[in-house]
């Protein structure tokens, strides 16, 4: 089947439905409590139907917490239309749900284990609902990681991967205003304060003595505040003041040349600094070291949000820095796949100039949804009848689950004979590309 926009939401509902189990939704609320909500659209008439079961709240106030047991249901009756049907439940809220709460109740299933069987039958099948992903962190022969600040694996709203944040009051946020790439770092201080986005090189022995250049794109309106640092633990090396000019061009780089690091160094800092004053925002766009050293192995990107399943692609830039018009052919670059993270090779007769970036293209894995609304791409009907499978082989024994049973047992037959005939369909991959991680 294709693959197709979904929430968590939709999936779960649509799943729940076909175990008869949406026993109840909305997306309002009538004067609720910490321990009960009203609503009309409560019309069952056996208590025992909603009795028993677990009240969710999915999205307004109250919507972080836990789903509840239900103890206790009073319908509505059309006789009352004045009345609403009321449920209580036995532990609690920490506060009263807000009257735009949305809600569901489920009692064969709860949430959570609706939700575990949806995730668990995206990862059997990913292969089958791969997406397209490109990749800029790379920068040739350098040793810092993530110099485009491309990755962000903790939210656009922390420090960019591979690097922290220091500063009392400073902030971080990622930017589309980028050099090369996507992205790029907008950093601010507080007021009064300095602000840095600091990265620590590991493996000092390899640079011991060694003589290294640092460059750093970057753009302010404010002079003088804005610099790059280096330190070795022993000396501290400072780039010149950005001169505040606004505009985006290659000569507002800034550059530490040439300097040579002790032989008994303790570490190798590089800091994005801006200095103590007024609260100003630089945005940091690219920053590349260059150690005089040949590298050919990359650490290729693998958080859940940026792994990729598949590389098909491999560029470089050319004449003119952001264009990537030099495709690396297949037979110069290889996956180590028995590194953690993975890693790309290039063969020794390639090595890009220094500060070059990389750019990936391939296939990543449908990422686990972070919030009840947040889009997924997914095989739905896969991924349902493979959740539904799942589900049903946590009950205790089907067999001896009476008229439920029958019904479950049939379902569970038919999704079983749909999903060997989707084993049996190609994966949604290029043949072309190369393996880079398995779900």
């Amino acid at each position: 089947m294709p693959v197709v926009e979904r929430t968590l939401q939709q999936l779960r509902h649509e799943l729940s439905r076909g175990f008869q189990d949406l026993i109840a939704t909305n997306g309002s609320l009538a004067d609720p409590t910490v321990t009960t909500i009203f609503d009309r659209s409560l019309v069952q008439q056996h208590q025992d139907v909603i009795r028993g079961g677990n009240l969710y709240l999915y999205t307004g106030g109250g919507s972080s917490e836990p789903e509840r047991p239900i103890y206790a249901f009073t319908p509505y009756s059309p006789a009352s239309p004045s009345l609403y049907g009321r449920v209580d439940v036995l532990q609690g809220f920490a506060a009263a749900p807000s009257t735009n709460t949305g809600w569901e109740i489920h009692k064969l299933f709860k949430v959570s284990e609706y939700n575990d069987a949806i995730f668990r039958a995206m990862r059997k099948h990913g292969l089958r609902m791969l997406t397209a992903k490109e990749d800029y962190s790379i920068i040739s022969r350098a040793a810092l990681r993530n110099g485009t600040f491309h990755l962000w694996p903790n939210g656009t709203s922390s420090a960019p991967g591979g690097w922290s944040l220091t500063g009392s009051g400073a902030s971080v946020a990622r930017s589309t205003n980028s050099y090369q790439g996507l992205y790029s770092a907008s950093l601010t201080n507080g007021a009064g304060n300095m602000a840095r986005l600091e990265q620590d090189i590991t493996q000092l022995e390899l640079y011991a003595g060694q003589t290294v250049s640092f460059r750093v794109k970057v753009y302010t309106t404010t002079a003088s505040r804005v610099r790059l640092n280096v330190s070795d633990g022993v000396s501290t090396f400072s780039s010149s003041y950005h001169n505040g000019a606004s505009d985006n061009e290659r000569d507002s780089f800034l550059e530490i040349n040439d300097v040579e690091l002790s032989n008994a160094l303790t570490e190798l800092s590089v800091r994005l600094t801006i200095e103590t004053g007024g609260a100003i925002t630089a945005v940091w766009q690219k920053v590349y070291d260059n150690m005089g050293l040949d590298v050919h192995e990359y650490d290729i990107p693998n958080s859940e949000a940026t792994r990729f399943a598949r590389l098909q692609h491999v560029y470089t830039e050319g004449s003119q820095d952001g264009v990537f018009d030099v495709l690396l052919p297949k037979r110069w670059w290889s996956i180590n796949k028995e590194s953690s993270p993975r890693r790309l090779v290039l063969d020794k007769g390639v090595l890009p100039n220094a500060g070059k970036v990389l750019k990936l293209v391939g296939q990543g894995f449908a990422v686990e949804p972070s919030t009840e609304t947040t889009t997924i791409p997914v095989d739905n009907e896969m991924v349902l009848e493979q959740a539904g499978v799942f589900l049903i082989n946590s009950l205790p024994n089907v067999g001896e689950l009476s008229s439920q049973a029958r019904g479950l047992s049939m379902k569970y037959q038919q999704w079983l004979a749909n999903l060997r005939q989707y084993e049996d369909r190609s994966p949604h991959f290029s043949p072309n590309s190369v393996e880079v991680e398995t779900p």
